[in-house]
């Protein structure tokens, strides 16, 4: 699953381990994010949650911060442990998103890379949560630590769009090390993106049961489909850079797309089971199509 054929010496064209917003992609972004926005208000007005979400039923603690309301600390931890730390209201934690971008080496494979499909869509949920008055957390890699950047007004979302340019694809830890993050636990909504090619769908829900919302995206490439491999290959491992040589034909072929069928079948139940949005997208697709799939419109 992580290998990616090679057929020759790719050239800087070819590269596909960083990310480019093209003037129609930005005019595209904004088209996207008004017909939500009057989606959004569509619903509101019928009585339907809201995409922050809503409520004030207590979820969880997080540490004090300047500014933050006296009368949701909790004295009584303030009085056991000498640390000041306030209650998380479930529309508090509702209107915080927590956008997980996976940029390991798997993610530069095929062209388009999967780090480009990833950050458009990325770039759809920042948009639309500036729009909607959410605070926006985005994580993602960079030299192997986790990096984070918050957004909380819409005027911000071209210094977002600029940190999504300015992910590269490389490395080892992808997904599995964003969702480890402490901070989540302060984002009511978590939006996973990436090729989940080191997470099992376990990993994911480890916070499951105090977020109120988590939507996954998965990307692979063309050829982690099984498409146009056939015959003698050499493979190379993105995040190690071992390359070997195989046939992949065959009885090889059946048992890599029925392994591959089965892997995206347990994402697909066990997503089912605990109401996680889910979706699995071919790099290449518009990003409009995979984002309204996500957004569940």
């Amino acid at each position: 699953m992580r290998f990616e054929a090679r057929s020759g010496r790719a050239t800087p064209s070819e590269d596909a381990t960083g990310v480019r917003f093209t003037p129609a992609f930005r005019r595209r972004l904004e088209s996207f994010t008004t017909r939500l926005e009057l989606l959004r208000r569509r619903r509101e007005g019928a009585g339907n949650t809201t995409l922050a979400g809503g409520g004030q039923e207590w979820i969880d603690l997080r540490p004090y911060r300047d500014g933050d309301d006296l009368r949701d600390l909790d004295w009584s931890l303030l009085a056991r442990s000498d640390r000041p730390f306030v209650r998380v209201h479930r529309r508090e934690a509702a209107e915080r998103w927590a956008i997980c971008v996976d940029t390991s080496a798997s993610m530069g494979v095929g062209m388009p890379g999967k780090l480009q499909c990833a950050a458009e869509v990325a770039a759809a949920w920042l948009s639309v949560g500036l729009r909607s008055g959410a605070e926006i957390e985005l994580l993602w890699l960079e030299s192997g630590t986790v990096r984070a950047r918050r957004f909380v007004r819409g005027t911000e979302l071209s210094d977002g769009l600029n940190v999504l340019e300015s992910l590269r694809a490389g490395g080892e830890r992808g997904a599995a090390a964003l969702l480890a993050e402490p901070r989540l636990a302060e984002c009511g909504r978590h939006v996973v993106l990436g090729d989940l090619l080191d997470l099992e769908p376990r990993q994911l829900l480890a916070w499951r049961h105090r977020v109120q919302d988590v939507v996954v995206g998965q990307w692979l490439a063309q050829r982690e489909w099984g498409r146009g491999l056939s015959g003698a290959r050499r493979w190379r491992d993105p995040e190690t850079g071992d390359e070997f040589e195989v046939r992949t034909d065959g009885a090889v072929l059946v048992r890599y797309e029925e392994e591959l069928a089965r892997l995206l079948e347990r994402w697909r139940t066990v997503c089912g089971r605990h109401r996680v949005r889910f979706g699995c997208f071919e790099a290449g697709l518009p990003f409009e199509d995979a984002a309204h799939e996500l957004f569940g419109i």
